[in-house]
Formats: structure tokens, C-alpha cells, sequence
């Protein structure tokens, strides 16, 4: 049989894949479709209100003929677009594919399909919803990395520059980035599933996206089939192929009624972490052990910039306060310490249970 053939065979094949297959497994959602993701955001990310996960992938191809630098990305590299929206489960509920390489991932949205009908409200997207155990009603929305615009339905981190000494932003972006992990999990998983992806796909724009389609939709075809625990297969990815940083163009405009969604979910998380904190702890205690390490907070003693001091101080704090500290490895003890020793460092810690609170909020143990 033929090259040419076989290319047929296989061109005729994925499109007959994507148009039987995309009724089942790649739906339009629906109303109750949201506000299922919705729920397992929640559950398993601790993230309230979220729809799902968005970002960009790169799908390397040969360069065209007379494209010039069109399809030429930022990774220095012929490419396609994929813009893809997960679920909390690693499944794909919007794909977006074929723009060229050189946009970013923002420029890709603002031209999609999804986004026109994002803005016409045309995505059955519910009504906005209460956030748990509160009566503060906020829209559902995305979230996404700093290359996407901030909207009243998409969220998007603080920028770093905003993070210096402010808890509050600083737990919503741990909060977003990692809830936001499910998408960089799903090209994951993609990439590691169907080995086509990682190299070129030598063939034309348009066999290299309808190649494209055919793959995601046999992505959710399998996870929805199958049997092997979820995280199994993300443990076995590679780093390089599940990165949580961004690496994207980012877009910083946004309106009042996006920024002050945003500043909602702060609040909100942050006053959560202090209910945890309150719950899980005996504050009287916390100060009482605090005020016995005058290395933490005298300024006049002796021991006061000696850091290997102040780590074994915290070290003696945290195992009279966390009843299960003697369950922690001694690695994962000191990794606490240090974070509870830095956060001290950037400011004077008295017996308030404000300040205390403040540095206690900081650390690896409770953002976990």
C-alpha cells in the first residue's frame, strides 16, 4: 500500500473519529455539566466557583510553504495552536485548534470561538453561585495564567511585584496556580499518551489539525475508560512534561468589575486560612512558645541574626503546636522551619496574635 494511501486512510480516519466521537465525549456542556466541574474543583482542589482550567499548547509541525514567520512561536519553533480548557479530572471540555504559532495564548482566546462565546453569554455558563459556607454570591469562572485576560469569568494571578508582604494575594495565587495544574496535567498526559506530539507532525496545516482533534478526543475517550487510578499516571509524567509555571506572553487588562472578582476570592481564601488556623491550633499556646524563643522576636538578643538558631527555635515552636509534627520527616520538618524562619525575618514578631497569625499564615505547612 501506498504513502499516499496510507495518509488518506489515516486523515479520513481521525475526522471520522472527531465527528462521531465529539457528540459523546466532547459535548457542549450544559448547565449541569458546569456545575458538576464546578463541585470537583472544589473537592479536589479546594478552588469554589471554577469551571475549568485554560492555557495553550504548542503542536509542533514543518513550516509551511510561503507562511513566512506566521507560524514561527516564541519557543523558536514551527507550531500550531491547541487551546484547551480542562476539567478538575484532566478531561478536556473546549479545544480550540489550528491558530498560528506566533500568537499568544491571550491573542488566541480573544479570537476563538469559546471567547465569542464567552462575551455573548452563550455558554450556558449558571447564574453566579454563593461561595461555601458563605452568602457572597460571585460569577463562575476560568482560570488561567498570566498570558490571559483578567475577567469577570476568567481569573488570572496577581503579579509578582504584588506578592512582596501580602499574604492575601499571595494564598490566592498558591490557590489558582494550583488548581490551574489540571490543564498542565492534561497536556501531560496528552503528550505522554500519544508520542505523535512529540515531534513533528509532518504533514499539512490542515491533516496536522484534524490529527490534532482526533487525539484529544481519544484522550477523553480513555480517561473516561480508564480503570488505573488517575494519579498513578501523573506520577509516571516527566517534570518537563507537567510544568507549573508559566512561560506564556502576558496580558494585563482588565476592568473594575474583573479586579474586584478577584479581590472576592482573596478575601475569601484568606479568611478561610485564618478560620484553619484558628481551628487547628490553640493561639494562647503559639504565644506562650513564641515568647519563649526570644531569638524570634528580641531584637537585643545575642542569637537574634544567628538563622541556625531561629530554625531550631521554630523547630521547637511548631512540634508544642502541630500534634502530629512527630509524624514528619526530619527533611519536611526543617523545610517547615525555614519557611516559618523567613517569614519572620521580614518583620518584627511580638505576642499579638495578629503578627503571630501573619507568620504562621506564611508557611509551606499551611498552604498545604
Amino acid at each position: 500500500m501506498g504513502k499516499t494511501t496510507i495518509s488518506k486512510i489515516v486523515v479520513e480516519t481521525c475526522s471520522a473519529i472527531w465527528d462521531k466521537l465529539l457528540p459523546t465525549y466532547l459535548p457542549e456542556p450544559t448547565v449541569d455539566m458546569w456545575k458538576s466541574n464546578s463541585k470537583d474543583f472544589y473537592k479536589n482542589w479546594n478552588f469554589p466557583n471554577c469551571l475549568g482550567s485554560i492555557d495553550g499548547k504548542h503542536m509542533r509541525i514543518n513550516q509551511p510553504q510561503n507562511s513566512g514567520s506566521m507560524y514561527y512561536n516564541y519557543k523558536h519553533f514551527f507550531s500550531i495552536h491547541l487551546l484547551a480548557v480542562s476539567d478538575a479530572n484532566y478531561k478536556f471540555v473546549m479545544v480550540d485548534i489550528g491558530a498560528y504559532g506566533r500568537e499568544s495564548d491571550g491573542g488566541v482566546l480573544k479570537n476563538s470561538e469559546f471567547f465569542k462565546k464567552l462575551q455573548n453569554k452563550e455558554l450556558n455558563i449558571p447564574n453566579n453561585a454563593e461561595l461555601p459556607n458563605t452568602n457572597i454570591k460571585v460569577p463562575y469562572t476560568f482560570i488561567g495564567d498570566e498570558a490571559f485576560p483578567l475577567l469577570v469569568n476568567i481569573l488570572r494571578p496577581y503579579p509578582g511585584k504584588q506578592l512582596i508582604n501580602n499574604n492575601k494575594k499571595t494564598v490566592f495565587n498558591y490557590r489558582l496556580s494550583r488548581a490551574r495544574r489540571t490543564v498542565k496535567n492534561t497536556f501531560g498526559i496528552l503528550s505522554s499518551k500519544w508520542r505523535i506530539l512529540n515531534k513533528v507532525i509532518e504533514t499539512n496545516i490542515e491533516n496536522a489539525i484534524i490529527i490534532t482533534r482526533a487525539v484529544c478526543i481519544l484522550h477523553n475517550v480513555v480517561l473516561t475508560h480508564n480503570k488505573q487510578p488517575i494519579q498513578n499516571i501523573i506520577q509516571s509524567l516527566s517534570e518537563e512534561k507537567i510544568a507549573n509555571i508559566s512561560d506564556g506572553r502576558r496580558n494585563n487588562r482588565f476592568s473594575t468589575d474583573a479586579r474586584d472578582t478577584r479581590e472576592i476570592f482573596a478575601n475569601y481564601f484568606i479568611i478561610n486560612l485564618f478560620k484553619y488556623i484558628i481551628d487547628m491550633i490553640d493561639i494562647d499556646t503559639l504565644i506562650t512558645e513564641v515568647e519563649k524563643e526570644e531569638c524570634l522576636w528580641n531584637i537585643n538578643s545575642s542569637n537574634y541574626m544567628e538563622k541556625h538558631c531561629k530554625t531550631k527555635a521554630w523547630i521547637n515552636v511548631a512540634s508544642v503546636i502541630f500534634k502530629n509534627w512527630d509524624t514528619f520527616s526530619s527533611k519536611k520538618q526543617e523545610s517547615y522551619a525555614k519557611n516559618e524562619q523567613a517569614a519572620a525575618c521580614r518583620q518584627r514578631v511580638d505576642t499579638s496574635v495578629e503578627r503571630v497569625l501573619t507568620i504562621v499564615c506564611s508557611t509551606e505547612f499551611i498552604l498545604y
